[in-house]
């Protein structure tokens, strides 16, 4: 048997599919530690064009990443920026146009020339102008 004809069993594809996402985590959030946000976008946007071998679904690598963001490892604390640009990574790799969207929404009451107030951000994706693979907002 070569090794085309191997195939590979449930429990190697989650294995793998969940290494493959704990190293595209933990790359996104060393570029994050260490580089501006552009610069950061940018070397995501050229590691997209990397080829990959994997052929998971779209649902199957979203689960894998968010297990590989609550594994609580270091450099891995979640939050949506990390969590989108992560996802972006891998499914742009899958072949899917996603688009990664950063958005700033202002408090209530928010007033421009008071800068001790916090600004709250968000980040997310979308596929054909809708938001997909978003948390269910508790």
């Amino acid at each position: 048997m070569n090794q085309a004809q191997v195939q590979k069993t449930p429990a190697q594809t989650t294995w793998l599919g969940r290494c493959d996402a704990l190293i595209s985590a933990m790359f996104v959030a060393a570029l994050l530690r260490t580089l501006p946000l552009s610069r950061t976008f940018s070397i995501i946007q050229w590691a997209t064009r990397l080829p990959t071998s994997r052929r998971a679904s779209a649902h199957q690598i979203v689960a894998d990443v968010d297990w590989a963001l609550s594994q609580r490892r270091p450099l891995l604390r979640r939050n949506c920026l990390r969590r989108t640009l992560t996802l972006f990574l891998m499914l742009r790799r899958l072949g899917l146009p996603v688009v990664a969207h950063l958005g700033v929404i202002p408090p209530k009451g928010f007033v421009h020339s008071d800068r001790a107030q916090a600004l709250e951000g968000h980040a997310w994706l979308s596929l054909a102008g809708a938001v997909v693979y978003e948390p269910a907002l508790s």
